[in-house]
């Protein structure tokens, strides 16, 4: 399995830990270089995002850091689709990685699907309680909810999805509920979880330099509740369509 980590080429920490880590458990992989959101010049945002359907979307407008995240997965699926990957790891320079990781990325491998849009979850989140299938000690189950763009498994097909419904940026990166509820992607999650993020030892650059206090600020107003509610609204109402009319956008809800 093909294997990319997504590294800022400044957070030289951060690359070394994952080379290190990857190097023991003999995982072959490639760095592919993040783009930072503050580094991005205008004309570049222009191309890369999209700020009135972002604005649609979250009633704010995204951070520099909040762009750079999203930009740096979206053009990850970009390469995939261009190089004719099948199916990818991919990995965040911040985790860290069990003694197993090796072994379960194998065994997924074997049940990946070729012929509908997926994405396999390595990282924390909630999933139901029908069983997918047994991969050991771990199990794939049905996506609930949850976000992290830690570690997961992409195919081409979920790649040629993401690509197509989330560029040029206009939502996060971790928008699972968004693609669950819209029915566009397969999305499974292993149980119990196999990877978490180093946040004690690193933190957070991809959330770095986002201006919480003025976000809470902005969602304090009325004008941010009513734009929110209307919208959010009309994206259920248009979820509610694309679940139960469209042909065809990933694995129908249960």
């Amino acid at each position: 399995m093909q294997i990319f980590v997504v590294n800022l080429e400044r957070d030289i920490e951060r690359r070394a830990s994952i080379e290190e880590q990857m190097t023991s458990l003999e995982l072959p992989f490639d760095f592919f270089k993040a783009y930072y959101g503050k580094d991005l010049s205008s004309d570049e945002l222009a191309i890369h995002y999209n700020a009135k359907r972002a604005y649609r979307n979250f009633s704010y407008p995204f951070p520099p850091a909040v762009i750079g995240c999203a930009l740096s997965h979206v053009m990850l699926y970009k390469k995939m689709i261009a190089d004719q990957i099948d199916y990818a790891c991919i990995f965040e320079d911040d985790i860290i990685l069990p003694p197993n990781t090796k072994k379960i990325l194998q065994s997924i491998e074997t049940v990946i699907s070729s012929t509908e849009p997926q994405i396999i979850l390595l990282s924390p989140s909630k999933s139901k309680e029908e069983v997918l299938h047994n991969l050991g000690a771990y199990q794939l189950r049905p996506f609930q909810s949850g976000f992290f763009t830690s570690s997961y498994i992409i195919n081409q097909l979920g790649a040629k999805v993401l690509f197509e419904n989330m560029y040029p940026v206009h939502h996060v990166a971790d928008c699972w509920d968004y693609l669950k509820r819209h029915k566009l992607i397969d999305i499974l999650a292993v149980n119990p979880t196999l990877i978490e993020q180093d946040q004690d030892t690193f933190g957070s650059s991809t959330t770095e330099g986002q201006n919480d206090q003025d976000i809470k600020k902005i969602a304090s107003t009325l004008k941010y509740k009513v734009h929110r509610v209307f919208f959010k609204s009309l994206d259920y109402l248009v979820a509610f369509f694309n679940r139960n009319f469209k042909p065809y956008g990933g694995v129908k809800s249960k």
